[in-house]
């Protein structure tokens, strides 16, 4: 099974090398990069479980990261913003846009690693969750049952 992947966007290379390092002790698979834009251009190439994000970085900010991306519910990622900028306003902006938590810097490691942890796990329990979704709106669960009680008749009847 592959390892996640876990997408770390923040613009001081210190806090890269920290947050990497102490993920890496979790065996994730990670990928960096330093503003928004050079982060969605990694987003659309590795197709991470988890994006790290800052707010405030030059280039591309996070909050015009979350604009264009849009993360939702049924999507396969989540995203904690992770800054040392965070205002009120800007907390209740990053939760409108769809993160899935917010860390204020300076930051504690452990609770980092629990945030991203909670959070793929939320993915993997969502993403079967809309899988089963799925088959109840295609009927495919219905005719499933179908077959099976055939199955179960012919070897009732021998």
């Amino acid at each position: 099974m592959s390892k996640p992947k876990v997408l770390i966007v923040d613009d001081e290379a210190v806090v890269r090398e920290i947050v990497g390092n102490s993920l890496g002790e979790d065996n994730y698979d990670l990928h960096f990069a330093e503003n928004g834009k050079a982060g969605l251009e990694v987003f659309e190439r590795e197709s991470p479980g988890v994006i790290i994000l800052d707010l405030r970085m030059p280039v591309m900010d996070g909050h015009e990261f979350l604009r264009q991306l849009q993360p939702g519910l049924k999507d396969p990622f989540a995203v904690i913003v992770l800054t040392g900028h965070g205002e009120d306003m800007d907390v209740r902006a990053c939760f409108k846009a769809g993160i899935t938590a917010f860390l204020r810097k300076p930051f504690n490691l452990y609770e980092l690693r629990g945030a991203v942890s909670n959070a793929l796990s939320m993915n993997h329990h969502m993403t079967m969750l809309n899988k089963f979704m799925d088959v109840m709106a295609s009927g495919e669960l219905e005719q499933a049952r179908a077959s099976i009680d055939k199955v179960v008749g012919i070897i009732a009847d021998n």
